[in-house]
């Protein structure tokens, strides 16, 4: 059997793989293809050359003409016979009037083989017409799904009672001239920009309908017959909709050129409304001119089954009589929805459809009501004192401003409003609302007002959330920003964030008083001073997280047993002492690019990250290149005079992983290294060039005190080159390196100079394994930490 000599040769010499899959797998493939390119394969092998024929797709999609594409076309649907097919596309880029009875046969040929999804597109200009198709009814009993796309459709072809098993019919930019679109067996209708006929209504009559479409229709809007089944219903009607008055905002003129009161004038029953009546999700947007909705009013139906609405400015801008009238017959609706764009004010009332006064709302399954609108104006106070008028509870109603869309009410707008009704709304929302978000302010005076007017209407409501972000503040805004962070406190907050822009010689001074709350978790402070007891958080005993960027810490302590995370970024610390943190539970830390002297760490024995990174603003590095010269105007030897242990590694020695990065000229590691812990948890360590570049000393030091280490890695940028060893602090020959555990070693460098290798030469006189050493040479070498890398 040939094709079992195929599998074969393919699975010995393995060229052809696909010639050992099964022929139905094979015709699977080529279906995926367009037809063109699945001709082609016909020359690949004897095995194909007839494969082609029997794939159950027809995709003529990649032809600018339907004149190009005659040829190949004529021979394709010769040669292929009237195999089955099960999807077949036609799209082409123009027609002409001779083309016409082609594609006819063309959609006829592929009924013929009994096609189940069929999908038309030519593309048609505006100085044109489409392409009309011939008015004979699609009889066929294979065909589910139908999409056409450019084409007029007839009396005839709109009929589909030939077609008892299509389910889904998409018409996209089609012109539908005929009095009917008839189908027992549909459940979904997609008509997207579709025109219909200027002088009468097209019928529609789907009676097993589950899901409609109609969007941005030109002409007469058509008319629905019931859809018992129907449960989803999109209508939209645009600006080239026909039923609008052209002398009125309403309708029901006596001009005989208006079209729209002309047509208007036969309906003896709702037009939309009606057939949609069954829906349980219901959009119905219009431009406000369209008259159609606010006309079918008048023999409004019931939708006993409708659980979410969404409407759009037509049933307010005229009054709320539309608006009333849906929702009195609506008994079981869950969620409203009324999207409001910028517009023409609420006119006056005209004269009512539906008397809101004459019943009242049931709306006893009313869960969510949504108003999306720019601002609030009149029309927003207006519908919230109807649905307060009949009974909608304030919290159920959710406003967005759709221009600043959040999850957060946009407090300042709403306190701008000098309604009383938006007051009490915000007041109950308030309420309910634990997140407190001020952070579209240029300074901390221009909020002032808004915020006296916001705490106190809020009141003493518990805080979840708060943050405070301005751009600017100044020296008398100082007991401000200390009231506010006090209220947030005093309301039980538990995540803290204040930011402040400093741009004068002084941050904003923060009181010095301590916190004290059994809420706080978390807290982040920027741009701000501060002073003795304001870092002692012996007060806020669930205090996890402590984040400081860009402050002055003033203080001779920070203080926390609570705290597990502590960031340190641009703070400035004391020039003349150092600050001491106690954080005895402290499980991660970064200190990043601080200025004055470096903070001393106390033991923190829970310890698993840090890291640590001293730029050049460092005040721990001698004038005259030593670590500990006599010169009194030496700020950096005479305050590390009075060191009598560890400034930083002896808070490290817990850490899991550590990351000492710093400026060469810095010391603060170096002399550190006099009394080095031991890091008895330390299994990743990176360290940059201040560890080679004035001697080995210092990087066989710590890994002499790191006897789990597993992996190094070592930054070094271009710099100075290796200078004479100076006097040791640990002599490398005292004792051996007892690596072990040691997996990997990473040396980054822009090139391989005498530092990397020197370094090379220490770890291997020391038994480190060269295959262990990995060599990056990288241009321009990170500062970065290796998280924000990886980030």
């Amino acid at each position: 059997m040939p094709d079992g000599r195929g599998s074969k040769k393919a699975s010995a010499g393995g060229g052809d793989r696909l010639g050992a899959l099964p022929d139905g797998v094979l015709e699977h493939v080529l279906s995926f293809l367009p037809s063109r390119d699945a001709v082609r394969t016909s020359v690949l092998a004897r095995r194909w050359r007839r494969r082609w024929m029997t794939t159950p797709s027809l995709r003529v999609t990649d032809w600018y003409s339907i004149k190009k594409c005659r040829k190949f076309l004529d021979h394709l649907l010769l040669l292929r016979g009237h195999a089955p097919i099960d999807t077949c596309k036609l799209f082409f880029g123009g027609y002409s009037e001779r083309d016409v009875s082609y594609v006819s046969l063309g959609i006829r040929y592929a009924l013929m083989c009994r096609v189940r999804v069929l999908r038309f597109h030519i593309d048609w200009n505006w100085h044109g017409a489409r392409l009309p198709l011939e008015n004979l009814p699609l009889i066929t009993n294979s065909l589910t799904r139908l999409k056409l796309h450019g084409v007029d459709l007839w009396e005839r072809t709109t009929d589909f009672s030939g077609c008892p098993v299509l389910e889904v019919l998409n018409l996209i930019e089609c012109c539908l001239i005929s009095l009917e679109i008839t189908s027992n067996s549909l459940k979904r209708l997609n008509l997207t920009d579709c025109g219909f006929s200027y002088d009468r209504r097209t019928r529609i009559c789907t009676p097993n309908l589950v899901w409609l479409k109609i969007d941005d229709s030109y002409g007469h809007t058509p008319q629905l017959d019931s859809m018992p089944l129907l449960v989803t219903a999109f209508v939209r009607l645009g600006c080239d909709s026909h039923d609008y008055c052209a002398n009125t905002d309403s309708w029901g003129c006596s001009d005989k050129d208006c079209d729209g009161c002309v047509c208007a004038r036969h309906d003896k029953s709702a037009v939309l409304l009606e057939g949609l009546s069954s829906a349980t999700i219901m959009e119905l947007i219009t431009v406000p001119k369209a008259f159609i909705f606010r006309r079918d009013l008048r023999w409004c139906p019931k939708f006993s089954k409708l659980k979410t609405l969404v409407l759009n400015e037509w049933c307010v801008d005229t009054g709320l009589d539309a608006l009333v009238c849906i929702l009195q017959h609506s008994p079981v609706l869950q969620k409203l929805t009324i999207q409001l764009c910028e517009g023409t004010k609420q006119k006056a009332q005209t004269e009512a459809i539906h008397n809101p006064m004459e019943h009242s709302l049931a709306l006893k399954h009313l869960t969510k009501v949504e108003v999306k609108c720019p601002r609030v104006d009149e029309r927003v106070s207006t519908v919230l004192e109807m649905l307060r008028t009949f009974g909608v509870p304030l919290e159920l109603i959710d406003i967005q401003q759709t221009d600043r869309l959040s999850q957060f009410l946009r407090r300042a707008e709403i306190l701008g409003c000098a309604c009383l009704l938006l007051l009490l709304k915000a007041f109950c929302l308030w309420g309910s609302n634990q997140h407190l978000r001020v952070t579209d302010w240029d300074s901390v005076e221009d909020c002032h007002m808004f915020m006296d007017y916001l705490l106190l209407l809020r009141g003493r409501a518990p805080i979840d959330t708060c943050n405070l972000f301005f751009g600017d503040a100044s020296e008398t805004d100082a007991p401000y920003v200390n009231l506010w962070i006090r209220y947030a406190v005093m309301c039980s907050v538990r995540v803290l964030r204040f930011y402040v822009e400093w741009t004068r010689d002084e941050r904003l001074q923060l009181e010095d008083l301590p916190l004290i709350t059994n809420s706080l978790t978390r807290l982040k402070l920027h741009g701000v001073a501060l002073s003795e007891r304001t870092t002692v958080f012996s007060g806020c005993p669930v205090l996890e997280e402590l984040k400081l960027t860009d402050c002055c810490l003033r203080t001779l302590e920070v203080t926390s047993c609570s705290l597990k995370r502590l960031s340190l970024a641009d703070c400035s610390f004391r020039y003349d002492i150092r600050t001491r943190f106690s954080t005895p539970n402290l499980v991660w830390l970064k200190i990043d690019d601080s200025l004055g002297h470096t903070p001393l760490l106390k033991r923190m024995p829970l310890l698993l990250t840090a890291f640590v990174r001293l730029g050049c603003e460092s005040f721990d590095y001698c004038q005259n290149a030593s670590l500990d010269c006599a010169d009194t105007q030496c700020e950096g030897c005479v305050c590390a005079s009075n060191d009598k242990s560890a400034v930083l590694l002896e808070g490290l020695s817990s850490a899991t992983r550590m990351e000492l990065i710093t400026d060469p000229k810095v010391f603060i590691f170096s002399r550190d290294l006099r009394w080095c812990p031991t890091f008895s948890k330390l299994k990743t360590l990176v360290l940059n060039e201040w560890c080679v570049d004035t001697g080995l000393d210092a990087l066989v030091c710590i890994l002499q005190h790191s006897p789990v280490l597993q992996k190094l890695t070592l930054q070094l940028c271009k710099g100075t080159k290796q200078k004479a060893q100076t006097k040791a602090s640990h002599n490398p020959m005292g004792h051996s390196l007892g690596l072990k555990h040691l997996t990997k070693v990473e040396v980054k460098c822009p090139r391989v100079d005498e530092r990397v290798r020197a370094v090379l030469e220490i770890l291997r006189t020391f038994g480190v394994p060269l295959e262990l050493i990995d060599i990056q040479q990288i241009d321009r070498l990170s500062t970065c930490f290796s998280f924000e890398q990886e980030g």
